[in-house]
């Protein structure tokens, strides 16, 4: 194996960690994760009140999927290391999956106060087969039996399996090894008959008296998620697990025929999400029903609000009742095939996904981006006032959630002004402005409006006296740069407004990543003729601002559906001084 990263972390979380890595190639690859957790009986004797009678755990999240061996939709059960069986002792978490070269991120959510000991990132050089040599937490930490090394593997074609392993009789105790396969015990000498104490126990101390023992098994597997788990007891050693790939061990690509999940949806095409959605979601509803939730979900990728892809807007954790582990939807959205009575559905609903995509069918809700059934209270996002009912179908309601007044309208009111300013500009050039200058230089200039010019985006200013008629103009940038949401602190001549990262014309950077990431700044601007200043750049996401007082902008960040965040930003220092959520 390739080493790519291996970083001894050795520190305890107590928030959300993200732990990002970079591939240089598209592979296979290996993850191995070390780390720990205490039992609620552990927090107690330590004194920390917060943590009485709650146990250490930690969530996984590789990119957008979860880490887990366990079909309970209980929190501590589906976390990849729970306190309470581990009581303290180490575990190695292993992941086995196809991933794209650029950037990756594993998430960790934390519950008290685990502790993290490293992370290493492999990349497999032999294409038919997989070798694991543990370095480290091995031979396993002296303790009752408990969880000791998960191997969690992602759409991959696997043969059989070899397991290398030794359990040693030791005084009046001995060693143990339990090996699962996909949530099934692997039973020590289940031909011997009778009762066996042993049995399941596939490595015991007692009978091998530390020689080595392998396992071996034909599998077969064909994409997926499958586990193995071991479980010591005591202090067993690992020499090596082997297993032996098929010829396809490529990723698989779901197709309409055959859309069971690989175990990653990053393995479907826009088209393959989308029809998940809406077989999930609306198989329920007629025709008309399963279009309007296409187009729901394709007018939230076109709105800004929201991810600019399927993927992105689909797996928005909470947003999609059908993709939520425990819904009842759930397994038809992972195997859409798995009831056959319903295959007419999905082949419909995997049409009207792409009918949806490219347009060939029109939007019947008029622009509706959120839908609930009457048969449930209706949401807290349909009593706002920018929630309009668009459309009925059956007991499903479709509601377009206008974007917030507060900072578009007032956007697209500066532009439809700045249009009939300008037109009054060049009406009233040479007979108002020329005339007045010849006439009477020194009048004094009462009031000024401050513009965007739609036709090169470079900021203007109109100089008014009394009456409100044109004096003088002037135009304060010529950067070439695409400009919006242009805000003036009139007491202190303060210029601030939005200001696109790459200038108009050119071609966006070739990271399409990179690109959304560093997507927007703001600048200020002290008086007409002071340099721009940049005091904040941000993604994609970021929505609009606002002067907060002559020292500080309040940036508004979306979050996800319902979902907004503000930054206070201290213009003098660019620091963030508050944030926090409007709401969720």
């Amino acid at each position: 194996m390739k080493l790519i990263k291996n970083d001894q972390l050795n520190k305890n979380i107590t928030a959300k960690y993200p732990y990002d890595f970079n591939l240089a190639e598209d592979g296979l690859y290996i993850i191995e994760i070390i780390a720990s957790a205490k039992s609620w009986w552990q927090n107690l004797r330590s004194f920390k009140l917060r943590s009485l009678f709650k146990d250490d755990d930690i969530s996984l999240v590789l990119d957008r999927l979860e880490i887990t061996t366990s079909n309970s939709n209980d929190i501590d059960a589906r976390s990849a290391w729970n306190g309470n069986e581990l009581k303290g002792l180490l575990k190695t978490v292993l992941i086995a999956i196809h991933l794209k070269k650029g950037k990756h991120v594993l998430n960790f959510t934390p519950d008290q106060s685990p502790y993290l000991k490293s992370i290493t990132v492999s990349q497999l050089d032999q294409p038919d087969k997989i070798t694991y040599i543990p370095t480290d937490n091995n031979p396993a930490q002296t303790g009752q039996g408990r969880p000791w090394l998960s191997f969690v593997l992602i759409n991959l074609a696997v043969k059989n399996i070899i397991i290398l392993a030794k359990a040693d009789k030791r005084g009046r105790d001995d060693d143990d090894l339990k090996l699962i396969i996909d949530r099934e015990i692997q039973k020590n000498n289940p031909s011997a008959g009778g009762k066996n104490p042993h049995q399941d126990w596939y490595w015991c101390g007692k009978v091998s008296k530390g020689e080595e023992k392998k396992f071996a098994k034909q599998v077969n597997w064909n994409g997926g998620s499958h586990y193995l788990g071991l479980w010591a007891d005591e202090s067993p050693f690992l020499y090596k697990i082997e297993l032996a790939l098929a010829d396809n061990s490529q990723p698989r690509i779901p197709t309409v025929d055959d859309p069971e999940w690989t175990g990653d949806f990053n393995d479907d095409s826009e088209q393959m999400i989308l029809a998940r959605a809406i077989f999930g979601e609306a198989r329920s509803l007629p025709e008309k029903g399963r279009i309007a939730v296409g187009w729901s979900i394709k007018n939230r990728v076109i709105d800004v609000r929201w991810g600019d892809n399927y993927h992105d807007v689909i797996l928005e954790d909470k947003q999609y009742s059908a993709f939520n582990k425990n819904d009842p939807n759930y397994p038809y959205v992972l195997n859409p095939l798995s009831d056959p009575s319903q295959a007419d559905d999905w082949l419909e609903c995997y049409k009207i996904a792409g009918q949806v995509m490219v347009g060939e069918v029109s939007d019947p809700t008029g622009g509706a981006n959120h839908y609930f059934s009457e048969f449930i209270k209706p949401p807290y996002w349909t009593k706002n006032k920018n929630a309009h009912l668009k459309l009925k179908v059956g007991n499903t309601l479709f509601y377009e959630l206008k974007k917030n007044n507060r900072g578009f309208i007032k956007f697209f009111s500066v532009i439809l002004l700045a249009v009939i300013m300008v037109i009054g500009l060049l009406l009233f050039h040479y007979s108002e402005i020329g005339a007045r200058a010849e006439n009477n230089l020194t009048q004094d200039i009462k009031f000024k409006h401050y513009f965007i010019n739609p036709k090169d985006e470079e900021i203007n200013v109109l100089d008014l006296d009394e009456a409100g008629k044109i004096v003088g103009s002037k135009q304060l940038t010529f950067d070439k740069y695409s400009k919006s949401h242009l805000e003036v602190f009139y007491d202190n001549e303060l210029i601030g407004y939005f200001q696109k990262i790459t200038k108009t014309g050119e071609t966006s950077p070739a990271g399409k990543e990179d690109y959304y990431k560093n997507y927007i700044k703001l600048m200020i601007k002290r008086g007409e003729n002071g340099e721009p200043r940049e005091v904040y750049r941000g993604d994609v996401h970021t929505s609009y601002w606002e002067w907060q007082d002559n020292k500080h902008v309040v940036v508004y960040y979306g979050c996800g559906t319902h979902c907004l965040y503000y930054y206070v930003v201290n213009i003098n220092n660019k620091k963030v001084e508050d944030e926090g959520h409007i709401y969720e």
